[in-house]
């Protein structure tokens, strides 16, 4: 299925109730691959935090290959939707997967690491440069 069609599917479901969709989901095999930016998006939403952060690590692998900042950011969301160490933890779940572009400008980094600061910035920074 698309990312419309999953978003249809999941329907109302928040954080956690939509993570656990989502992992049947990916584990049935049910979403096309590579899915884009924008189709995550509508996927992830309605969630926040660390099942945002645990659904994108689910998604990575389905997620098409070299992502730009916008694009990252676009999965990723706004600093409320995932901040600190939820951030590093689904930016490096989706370098891991090396789906990010070898090369990103400054601002398509800032974009990326919104909402990260400190340590968890740091090392997202880290993560994404040894991919």
């Amino acid at each position: 299925m698309s990312g419309r069609d999953g978003e249809l599917a999941l329907g109302p479901a928040k954080n956690w109730d939509r993570y656990n969709a989502i992992v049947a989901l990916v584990a049935g095999g049910k979403f096309r691959s590579p899915l884009c930016a924008n189709e995550l998006a509508l996927i992830l939403k309605e969630t926040t935090g660390s099942s945002r952060a645990r659904s994108i690590a689910e998604l990575a692998n389905l997620t098409k290959s070299e992502l730009s900042g916008r694009e990252s950011a676009t999965i990723l969301g706004s600093a409320q939707d995932l901040a600190e160490w939820d951030r590093y933890n689904a930016i490096a779940a989706l370098a891991r997967a090396k789906k990010f572009k070898s090369s990103l400008a400054g601002e398509e980094m800032e974009m990326m690491l919104e909402g990260a600061t400190g340590a968890a910035r740091a090392r997202a920074i880290a993560e994404w440069s040894t991919k």
